[in-house]
């Protein structure tokens, strides 16, 4: 027999009792986060790089406050499990994000979507922490619109709201049918614009990059290899890659360029990482620069020609 099988939940709780570790402060309802806020050390900003912060997972919540925390200059390190942030379960609120504003004056207030909200999750909630997400979602509209959320507007240029989910106020703001999608794509623009200032000296560390030019150019207004070789000059070689021109090898041994080779393109998803892959195959079997360049060609080709999710295996 298991030890969940010997354990009875009623040995955890007693039925009706208040929840004992709440993980909130203490004071009323409407003042605990207050507080908590005033109560709170302040950080002086030339303090904050000495603070790393890790945050684990890119969703709405998780870029959100990496890009906001890296904005105020700590040090944050987000982890993911894709190769770049780009999907997160937020995106499936398409029908629009909720903030007690009251912009059209039909009554609306903190403590209305506070009691809307508990009341609507069936009273499970741990109402301190609704009250500081009714607190916050003002704010939260604010931060939305200066990393870019397209929310409708009314006429004169003003936020439009709409009545959502049957309540009787409209304080919905939204995005067409989209809101989840743009949510997402606000905060990992703000994410990826910290990525890019502190790209450079991550690259710098490694010993092998690789690089698309057209990337480098959006990241670092690079025009040309060498003005990526001389933003990067650490690194033992960096690989260019130029989409169906070539790709070009910099290295200390001298300036490598294969162009790519004419084929139908069928889908242009994973041919970057097909690159990577073949190149890294023939360096781990001792080939020369140039045959590396010509494998990653060669894997990136097989990519380009299928819809699966991987091409043909190199031989």
């Amino acid at each position: 027999m298991s030890i969940a099988e010997n354990v009875h939940p009623a040995g955890f709780y007693t039925l009706g009792a208040p929840i004992t570790d709440e993980k909130v402060p203490a004071g009323p309802l409407e003042e605990r986060w207050d507080t908590r806020k005033f109560n709170a050390k302040l950080i002086n900003p030339t303090n904050r790089r000495k603070i790393s912060i890790i945050i684990v997972g890119t969703g709405l919540a998780g870029a959100s406050a990496a890009a906001t925390l890296g904005e105020a200059g700590y040090k944050v390190t987000s982890f993911c499990y894709q190769d770049s942030p780009r999907r997160a379960h937020s995106i499936a609120a398409q029908g629009g994000i909720n903030a007690a504003k009251n912009y059209q004056h039909d009554g609306d207030s903190v403590y209305r979507l506070f009691y809307e909200t508990v009341k609507g999750g069936d009273y499970r909630a741990r109402e301190a922490n609704v009250y500081r997400l009714a607190q916050v979602s003002v704010n939260i509209i604010d931060q939305c619109v200066a990393q870019g959320v397209p929310f409708a507007r009314e006429y004169g240029g003003l936020l439009d709201t709409r009545s959502f989910g049957g309540v009787q106020v409209s304080r919905t703001f939204y995005a067409r049918g989209q809101t989840g999608q743009q949510l997402l794509i606000g905060a990992y623009q703000a994410l990826e614009r910290q990525i890019a200032a502190d790209l450079a000296p991550k690259l710098a560390e490694d010993g092998l990059v690789f690089v698309g030019l057209d990337e480098a150019a959006l990241l670092w207004g690079t025009v040309t290899v060498d003005d990526i070789r001389a933003l990067l000059p650490q690194p033992s070689t960096v690989i260019v890659k130029d989409g169906e021109v070539g790709a070009t090898s910099l290295s200390a041994t001298g300036t490598v360029f294969e162009p790519s080779p004419k084929i139908d393109v069928v889908e242009v998803v994973g041919a970057g990482d097909a690159f990577a892959a073949g190149y890294l195959h023939a360096l781990l079997a001792g080939r020369s620069e140039r045959e590396r360049l010509q494998r990653g060609h060669e894997a990136a080709g097989r990519a380009l020609t299928t819809t699966d999710d991987v091409g043909a295996a190199l031989a």
